[in-house]
């Protein structure tokens, strides 16, 4: 049995070191590669936007997109999602007080939005 199990060890190291040494796993760039990176804020400067806008006043829930929702205090991706998914099943909100039907939304978090929100 140890016999065995050693046989399979050595046999194990010269699959390993064999294939490591017909597969190489890495690639070698002979000459340097300049790589630029393009993200959102490029994208932005080059029409003149910086991306870091604020929002000025109070945001009308039955117009708001997702980003303007999410720069509410308290508003990730996931409840702007679900504000605007009530509005779509529901219609426009009537009052402010109408965001605590929507999921995730509590008095609380209505009487932190009350002065930065408006219908």
């Amino acid at each position: 049995m140890v016999r065995f199990l050693m046989g399979a060890l050595i046999l194990g190291v010269l699959i390993g070191y064999g294939r490591k040494t017909w597969f190489k796993d890495s690639i070698t760039i002979s000459e340097s590669v300049e790589i630029q990176r393009t993200g959102i804020s490029s994208v932005l400067e080059s029409r003149g936007q910086s991306g870091t806008e604020n929002i000025t006043g109070p945001i009308n829930l039955n117009t708001a997109s997702k980003t303007e929702l999410m720069s509410l205090p308290g508003i990730g991706p996931k409840t702007a999602e679900n504000i605007m998914l009530f509005r779509q099943d529901h219609g426009d909100f009537q009052s402010i007080e109408d965001l605590t039907q929507v999921k995730r939304i509590g008095i609380k978090t209505l009487d932190r939005l009350r002065e930065k929100i408006t219908i």
